[in-house]
């Protein structure tokens, strides 16, 4: 089976980073990727993965009609089984020229709410959205973001990662040595993330606790406003602001447990990844989060900026015996629900009964 995946860039992020995982797992299949352009972080690790990269070239606006008519004859003369489109960009040109170019079958992730996108491509979106023939969300809060959609054509396949295989390079990083109580927030430095409200309330934390330590490893266009309200507060000595890391895994087996401070969420890639260490996870109340973290038993659910409630939750989950019951259950729930092996079997099964009704 021929399946051709169109992304808007290999950008280093987790729509990115979930179709080479979703690639490397089904090999069998035969794969190729086209990305608009833009950003090629990851070009080099989707042709390890053996499989064809067409780049079409779209860096900026001028480059847009070329672009799309460089898709427009891969798509002709591939005749692919499966056209698997990802990202907000992609998906909405994908398919129009996936229809142009007579493509069988069309399908599309949605990995983020429908709110997140901008206006424009949202309306664009909704316009298109008949051209294709099945949309995937990622997680049920995803799915229900999605207003005025015909159920009969969506599905939910959670993002997997490779859980074991996660631990185990986890568990030969090189730890930091701290007795701390040490905490974990990996994300974009972006007001989705709010790690503004984490830094705030460990403020709170300090006037009660003088030993923890935070890293919060990440990388975007707030990181120097990020640092200021660190000195602000007074945290230089308990907070880090690290910026962007090729080895997190050295940061979660340092980290004794994970929090994850959004406004929203599709499917917190670092969550599985935090449960996939078995780490237990504070996250705010908001959806996406809430499919992830059991409230009272893979971590804790707390009110979004309500610094009061995190500061508790922190202190209820400094306890040794607490974290360590908790990340047992959150390791036990990544190996159910979130394994790269079941999120590919149900896209096989997805990629086969489409192909099977043309």
């Amino acid at each position: 089976m021929k399946v051709i995946h169109v992304i808007t860039s290999l950008a280093l992020g987790g729509g990115e980073e979930h179709l080479l995982r979703l690639i490397n797992q089904t090999d069998d299949l035969d794969h190729a990727v086209c990305f608009l352009g833009m950003n090629r972080a990851l070009r080099r690790e989707f042709s390890d993965a053996g499989v064809e990269v067409v780049d079409l070239g779209y860096d900026q606006p001028r480059d847009l009609p070329f672009a799309l008519f460089r898709m427009y004859k891969l798509l002709r003369s591939a005749d692919p089984d499966i056209v698997h489109l990802h990202l907000i960009h992609a998906i909405v040109l994908g398919r129009l020229i996936g229809r142009l170019a007579r493509v069988d079958n069309i399908i599309s992730t949605q990995q983020n709410v429908s709110q997140s996108y901008p206006l424009f491509w949202g309306y664009l979106e909704r316009f298109t959205r008949g051209l294709e023939d099945q949309s995937v969300a990622v997680s049920r809060a995803v799915l229900d973001s999605f207003a005025n959609r015909s159920d009969d054509h969506w599905s939910v396949i959670y993002n997997g990662i490779d859980v074991e295989s996660f631990r185990r390079k986890v568990s030969e990083a090189t730890s930091f040595q701290t007795n701390d109580f040490t905490l974990l927030n990996i994300g974009r430095y972006h007001k989705q993330k709010n790690q503004s409200y984490l830094i705030n309330s460990l403020a709170e934390l300090k006037r009660t606790t003088t030993s923890f330590k935070a890293y919060i490893v990440g990388w975007g266009e707030l990181e120097e406003d990020l640092k200021s309200l660190v000195n602000e507060k007074g945290l230089e000595d308990e907070v880090e602001i690290t910026g962007k890391s090729k080895n997190v895994e050295k940061y979660y087996n340092s980290a004794d447990i994970f929090v994850l401070t959004s406004n929203y969420e599709g499917l917190p890639l670092t969550a599985t990844e935090a449960m996939s260490a078995g780490l237990p996870i504070i996250g705010t109340d908001v959806a996406g989060i809430k499919e992830v973290v059991d409230d009272g038993g893979t971590g804790y659910l707390v009110p979004n900026n309500d610094e009061g409630a995190l500061v508790n939750a922190l202190s209820k989950i400094a306890d040794p015996e607490t974290r360590r019951k908790m990340g047992k259950q959150s390791y036990d729930k990544a190996r159910e629900k979130f394994d790269i092996s079941e999120t590919s079997t149900q896209y096989v099964r997805l990629y086969e009964e489409l192909s099977a009704t043309e």
